[in-house]
């Protein structure tokens, strides 16, 4: 898949689109978030920590991370540049 498709994509699930850039050798802390994320990787790498597995992520590959799942960030030397899909996940109805 290249960036166009993986873009058309997220726009047909209604996914908000947006590139990020992380700094090199950047670490960010276990956190959560509120929305479901897709990634595809544009250029550097990123690898995600989470129930304590390491997966690591190069460009043109994709990964997704379910809202309310614990991970870590952390970048290579190069930093990392994606396109970033986030979308807050449906409420499930009550009864």
């Amino acid at each position: 898949m290249d960036r166009a498709a993986f873009e058309a994509e997220l726009l047909r699930e209604e996914y908000e689109v947006r590139e990020v850039h992380m700094q090199p050798n950047e670490t960010r802390p276990p956190h959560t978030h509120e929305f479901d994320a897709k990634l595809f990787i544009l250029g550097g790498v990123i690898s995600l920590v989470r129930d304590g597995a390491t997966e690591t992520f190069l460009p043109g590959q994709i990964c997704y991370v379910p809202a309310g799942t614990p991970h870590q960030e952390v970048t290579g030397a190069e930093g990392a540049r994606y396109l970033a899909g986030r979308r807050v996940p449906a409420q499930a109805s009550a009864g």
